[in-house]
């Protein structure tokens, strides 16, 4: 059954735009409202532009012989696309991370985290008590929020100089101030 609202429209296009572009999904960075949607890979600071270049990676963390929390939860280049290969990569270093506190690095293809389905596997981590729910929320805005990976660096800094005024708790930008921080730091 499709349901729809009062006006007819499908309740999921109110709550998640759909581009015509998006099905199928072909990896490329995408594009609303005019803005390029990228990501910024934790490691090495560098874009990813296509989301089959990236992972989503974390480390698992046992706190029992039956339970685990996670940590570090970050996007990174794909070992294939990491700049720092052939010698290294941006993911985790697995053998350092378990000598710390027994971690596993647990991680997925940035592709899994896009679009309505994504979104959905990102809201499955929110619901899993293993994973904290702001570093999903963080997650949630770096990979749906177009142009919010690429200016979270510079948010405090345009509140600072007044580029942009802060409406709401920080951490919780609309598109225009995105914008706002893109053009005036040229990023």
């Amino acid at each position: 059954m499709n349901r729809t609202n009062r006006l007819g429209t499908p309740w999921a296009v109110l709550f998640y735009p759909v581009r015509s572009s998006a099905i199928p999904w072909d990896g490329v960075g995408q594009e609303i409202d005019g803005m390029d949607q990228t990501w910024v890979c934790n490691t090495c600071g560098i874009s990813i532009e296509k989301a089959a270049d990236g992972n989503v990676e974390w480390i698992n963390v046992p706190t029992n012989s039956t339970e685990w929390v996670a940590r570090d939860m970050r996007i990174v280049h794909h070992i294939t696309a990491s700049l720092n290969a052939p010698d290294g990569s941006c993911q985790f270093d697995e053998a350092k991370e378990f000598l710390k506190d027994q971690g596993t690095v647990g991680d997925r293809s940035l592709t899994d985290y896009i679009g309505p389905d994504g979104l959905m596997n990102l809201l499955e981590h929110a619901a899993d008590p293993s994973f904290r729910d702001i570093d999903v929320m963080e997650m949630i805005k770096r990979i749906h929020i177009p142009g919010y990976d690429r200016a979270k660096g510079h948010f405090e800094v345009a509140v600072r100089e007044e580029v942009i005024e802060l409406n709401g708790p920080p951490g919780f930008y609309f598109q225009r101030q995105i914008q706002e921080v893109i053009d005036h730091y040229s990023l």
